[in-house]
């Protein structure tokens, strides 16, 4: 019988079995998490460098995407079964605030007449419209009806009224999943797009697995990239990765079909520096970024990272930042506050990723070198059709770029700073030890908005000025133990990084014309400083007490010639 062909099918169907029951041993809670959330799965996951795609699985809240490796195949639909296409109803029934009043003296009436009418009514005057002579004035809610009726009767008031609540039309998109994309409504986003849905001539570049641009929700989006791996080839998503990123960021919206992607009309620009396993070298990475800036990209979104730092990314960082180009990078999914990098560099926007009751993931990475937070679970287009749940800082990161791309689109010419100083003056405090909060993308725009117009940093550089990327290079020893390098500076955000060589502890500091020490770090390579700057000139300070050691210093800044 073991023998016959009907025993070696036994045989091979016992092994099978045999291997399932060990499989479904080591995975009782993957898969009581997939019974719990029916046909949704979860893409998630930071793509390092030396680290492939992951896909998470979530417990019955949704609240805790834990990572599993398996491979895309699995991503299912996610489900848009009844979806409501129609925005909220607005209210039929006047409301009205319960302690105001709106007054309006005739043209006739004293001061002394106009204050003894309020004083008669029991009211006291809060805020006032000149141009159109109307006073606001507050009472006790209790008391506002009486208070109506008494003014209306004083011969000094040309009219009086109540004062009706208006609410705002928050955009809602009739996107088929809309109704699951619950960080996006978290984040503020419909109040955002009431003020702006994005442009065309933004672009933002993904830098990651490629993106496919014949994906639906991705058609029309997406322009000719760059391969960085093998430049004679296209930037085709052989992973599923960087599809699902540019999705969050530019699927179009209220098409009826898919997903609202953040910026409704933005262009994607793909450049492959991950190859289809998800692994890929910093020197892609660094030629990846110099090509997007050339080719114009404002906005860099970097959904990868590692815990090696290199000078080879600092520079390319600071290629770009020199160019107004605004960089944001997954903050990582260790759950410590390690440092991520290119996330980690000055001047790159860190994302961590937040959940749906405002606290950081528990797998979210933080620290001091993380600014912000952003909905770490989103829907995404899959690459080998339909959508999935895309969840981890990987995800979070394309939401940030997404709203930078959005007020790029209002203001196309506003600097980098005022771009990264709306978002983090408006972000939302959470717990978990992040530098700022959770974005919020409604109030980011109104700040930006409403900033003092400034010149973005992408001028072309002119006769007195050079390149503002530099490396200086230099010794210590025991007989000079310092080193100082002059530079004239035109103003703007400023970054220095210094390596030098074994476990020494050297200071690193910028020095003004005054010789105020500005900014300063100390301790072991590397060293980094991030410093806004006027217009002046500056003393770069290298020290270490009797320290002998060969340095590097690279700084991205505009500079004058001598």
């Amino acid at each position: 019988m073991r023998d016959s062909p009907e025993g070696r099918v036994c045989v091979a169907l016992g092994i099978v079995l045999m291997l399932c029951a060990l499989a479904l041993a080591s995975s009782v809670d993957g898969a009581r998490a997939a019974e719990q959330r029916g046909p949704l799965e979860l893409l998630c996951g930071i793509a390092q460098p030396i680290d492939a795609l992951l896909h998470c699985a979530r417990d019955s809240t949704g609240n805790e995407p834990a990572p599993e490796q398996h491979g895309d195949d699995g991503a299912q639909p996610v489900s848009g079964a009844g979806v409501n296409e129609t925005p909220p109803v607005s209210a039929t029934t006047p409301r009205y605030v319960d302690d105001l009043l709106l007054v309006k003296f005739r043209p006739t009436a004293s001061s002394r007449e106009q204050e003894s009418a309020l004083r008669d009514a029991g009211v006291e005057p809060v805020r006032r419209i000149a141009k159109l002579n109307v006073t606001v004035v507050q009472m006790p809610a209790a008391r506002r009806d009486a208070a109506l009726v008494r003014l209306r009767s004083s011969s000094a008031v040309s009219f009086v009224e109540k004062d009706a609540v208006v609410e705002r039309l928050a955009t809602t998109p009739n996107d088929t999943n809309w109704p699951l994309q619950w960080g996006l409504r978290q984040a503020d986003f419909p109040a955002a797009w009431d003020r702006t849905r994005g442009a065309d001539s933004v672009v933002v570049a993904v830098l990651d697995t490629g993106v496919d641009g014949t994906v639906p929700d991705l058609q029309d989006s997406v322009r000719g990239g760059y391969n960085a791996l093998t430049p004679e080839v296209a930037a085709a998503d052989d992973n599923g990765h960087g599809t699902a990123v540019a999705g969050v960021i530019a699927a179009r919206t209220n098409n009826r079909e898919g997903i609202a992607g953040i910026c409704w009309t933005c262009s994607v620009l793909p450049i492959k520096v991950l190859a289809a396993s998800g692994i890929g070298d910093t020197v892609f990475v660094a030629a990846g970024i110099v090509h997007a800036v050339d080719a114009g990209a404002r906005v860099i979104t970097m959904s990868l990272g590692g815990p090696a730092d290199e000078e080879t990314l600092d520079q390319a960082v600071a290629y770009a930042l020199a160019r107004g180009a605004i960089l944001v990078a997954a903050a990582g999914n260790a759950g410590t506050s390690t440092p991520f990098y290119p996330a980690a560099i000055p001047g790159v926007i860190s994302v961590a990723a937040s959940d749906q009751s405002d606290r950081l993931y528990s797998w979210s990475s933080f620290g001091d070198t993380v600014d912000v937070a952003a909905p770490g679970c989103n829907p995404a287009p899959s690459s080998t059709g339909g959508y999935v749940q895309f969840c981890g800082t990987s995800s979070a990161t394309p939401v940030v770029a997404g709203l930078v791309a959005l007020m790029l689109s209002l203001r196309p010419a506003a600097a980098r700073e005022t771009v990264i100083a709306a978002i983090d003056s408006t972000a939302l405090p959470i717990a978990g030890g992040i530098r700022h909060g959770r974005i919020d993308a409604a109030a980011a725009l109104a700040a930006f908005a409403g900033a003092t117009p400034s010149s973005p940093s992408t001028a072309p550089a002119s006769n007195a000025e050079q390149s503002s990327t530099r490396t200086l290079r230099g010794r210590l020893s025991r007989s000079v133990s310092a080193r100082a390098y002059r530079r004239s500076i035109e103003g703007a955000l400023t970054t220095a990084i210094l390596r030098f060589t074994g476990q020494r502890v050297l200071t690193l500091a910028i020095r003004g014309g005054t010789g105020a020490i500005l900014a300063r770090v100390r301790g072991r390579s590397p060293l980094r400083l991030a410093h806004e700057l006027p217009p002046g000139t500056y003393d770069f300070v290298i020290s270490g007490r009797r320290a002998k050691a060969a340095f590097s210093l690279v700084y991205a800044a505009r500079v004058q010639r001598p």
